[in-house]
């Protein structure tokens, strides 16, 4: 036993310094070549190569610049990053001829907390209160689909919970950071300057009435919604397949169907008490 020992051991220290001189296998990624903004549409030069070892590369980092070029940042990168696939937008974010740019406000509610990414495919539901029109009361409309989200502001964006805390270090001391997402923020849309059909469908509630149509141009209709004090617009996320949507709109107290008359309740206060007839004494 004695004699196995050494030899034991001598294997051992063999394989530990084999292990340390073997070299690191390594990958080569591309990286940021400077720092690039969330929205920023990717051209030649933008990204490099860098080398890495293989344990610290991502399952979906990108290795040709042709897989990218012309398609828009989801996320900003800084200087050095390695460009993910996730970071990637699957669309061209540039303006087609017949295209313009249109923002609008959003919030949590009517912008999906958030969630949207560049190249995404919305629909637009306008919600108009109609108090200063005679009647009381809210109407909502989906007024047009397949617009495709350009920006959306980096503050409003969803935070993934990986890339909420940062931390930096300095003279051997370190500091985290959490990020706050603010619960407002500015959506930009491509929209077509060819005129659209709002469709209103009334075959279900009012059959009389058929299919109606209103053409607008969508870039005047959306900038007057967003201008409009009385108006409010939410956002609803679409498939790349999605089917076709024709509503007739809603009108919100057409919704309350209560389950029998109401019998209206007597104020007492109201009542009027008569008052006696004098009392006539002596036949006068």
């Amino acid at each position: 036993m004695k004699k196995i020992l050494p030899v034991l051991l001598a294997a051992v220290a063999f394989i530990v310094v084999l292990l340390i001189l073997s070299p690191t296998p390594e990958e080569n990624v591309l990286v940021a070549a400077y720092d690039l903004s969330m929205g920023h549409v990717i051209e030649e030069g933008d990204v490099v190569y860098a080398t890495f070892p293989k344990e610290m590369v991502p399952e979906d980092a990108v290795f040709e610049p042709s897989e990218i070029i012309g398609l828009a940042l989801l996320t900003g990168r800084s200087q050095g990053d390695i460009i993910r696939a996730s970071n990637i937008g699957s669309e061209p974010m540039a303006l087609a001829p017949n295209e313009r740019a249109v923002a609008i406000t959003v919030d949590n509610a009517s912008g999906l907390a958030g969630l949207l990414r560049p190249g995404d495919l919305v629909g637009i539901t306008a919600v108009i209160d109609s108090s200063n029109q005679g009647e009381k009361g809210t109407y909502s409309k989906a007024t047009i689909e397949n617009l495709r989200v350009l920006y959306l502001s980096p503050e409003f964006q969803s935070i993934d919970p990986d890339e909420n805390i940062l931390t930096s270090e300095t003279d051997n001391t370190s500091a985290t950071v959490s990020t706050t997402r603010k619960t407002e923020g500015a959506l930009v849309l491509a929209v077509s300057i060819e005129s659209d059909n709002i469709v209103y469908d009334f075959k279900d509630v009012e059959p009389e009435l058929g299919t109606q149509l209103r053409n607008v141009n969508v870039v005047e209709m959306l900038t007057a919604l967003e201008a409009s004090d009385g108006a409010r617009l939410y956002v609803y996320l679409m498939p790349r397949n999605a089917e076709e949507m024709v509503t007739s709109g809603l009108w919100l107290p057409e919704l309350v169907i209560k389950p029998y008359k109401p019998t209206p309740t007597v104020n007492p206060y109201a009542l009027e008490t008569p008052t006696p007839a004098p009392v006539v004494v002596g036949g006068e």
